[in-house]
């Protein structure tokens, strides 16, 4: 029986943008809210002074400590601020030039 293989990191991130849709609703100090649409509907997520919660019934009745939903938002949220991150050095590295 051949041993099933291990996506990678690239193919995990493409799966997971195939499957569900993110919305970015608010980034506060203190507060995130995320809004995301999968296979089985729509749910809020958010992040309040580093504590995260989901609508979803997972998390609502703590089968997991965290659902799929939190994992993708601090995926998003994680992305977004790189993009940010290297937009600011591009910026800077660019003004630095004649």
């Amino acid at each position: 029986m051949q041993a099933e293989a291990v996506p990678d990191a690239d193919n995990f991130y493409i799966r997971i943008t195939n499957e569900y849709k993110l919305h970015m609703l608010k980034k506060m100090k203190n507060k995130v809210i995320v809004v995301v649409e999968g296979r089985h509907g729509i749910h809020t997520v958010m992040r309040t002074n580093g504590r995260w919660s989901c609508t979803c019934p997972a998390f609502i009745y703590r089968r997991t400590p965290e659902c799929s939903h939190i994992k993708i938002a601090k995926m998003l949220i994680a992305n977004a601020e790189i993009r940010k991150h290297m937009q600011n050095l591009n910026t800077t590295t660019g003004s630095d030039s004649p």
